[in-house]
């Protein structure tokens, strides 16, 4: 009912251009200022929502096409920094109700998971299944985040270490 009623309001384009640079400039300030400054800091930053999350939430919000978002979101997304890793969990739409049971139905839920699907796909993120235990979720997410950390941190000492076929920390053991 949430969804219906919001879509309903959101009907004029007018309302839907006001509500999607409200949208946008609300997101500004953890997804660029905030983002941006602790990168800047020397910070490794993990980000548990990110533009795909926006992207999702106004085209549920406004019955739009989450991959043709307003000029406000592309503005945002133009803004925001570049992740060297992106991870979407894979929660099937039963288990979210189950956690969350005021999100509305298994169709809204199929809808937004369908919707964050396609942009992992074409955004090529890593896309996980989170029918795992919590502990395992985190070793592959940390996993993944360290193996693209480490390619990408490149010294003579770290070139050295990784030719030495003794050394004891192998890339394929498990975390």
């Amino acid at each position: 009912e949430r969804f219906a009623e919001r879509r309903q309001r959101l009907r004029n384009p007018l309302a839907r251009w006001v509500f999607s640079v409200v949208f946008a400039a609300d997101l500004m300030w953890p997804y660029v200022v905030r983002t941006r400054r602790a990168l800047a800091a020397g910070n490794v930053v993990v980000c548990d929502r990110h533009i795909c999350d926006a992207l999702v939430d106004y085209a549920l919000f406004t019955g739009t096409d989450s991959a043709n978002p307003p000029l406000a979101l592309k503005v945002l997304h133009t803004l925001i920094p570049r992740p060297q890793v992106a991870v979407l969990l894979d929660v099937e739409p039963a288990d979210a109700l189950r956690r969350k049971p005021e999100e509305g139905t298994t169709e809204h839920l199929e809808t937004a998971r369908r919707m964050f699907l396609d942009l992992a796909t074409a955004r090529r993120m890593v896309i996980m299944g989170a029918g795992s235990p919590a502990a395992d979720i985190h070793r592959d997410v940390a996993r993944t985040a360290l193996d693209e950390f480490y390619a990408r941190y490149s010294t003579v000492i770290n070139w050295l270490l990784r030719s030495n076929p003794g050394q004891m920390n192998a890339r394929d053991s498990a975390l």
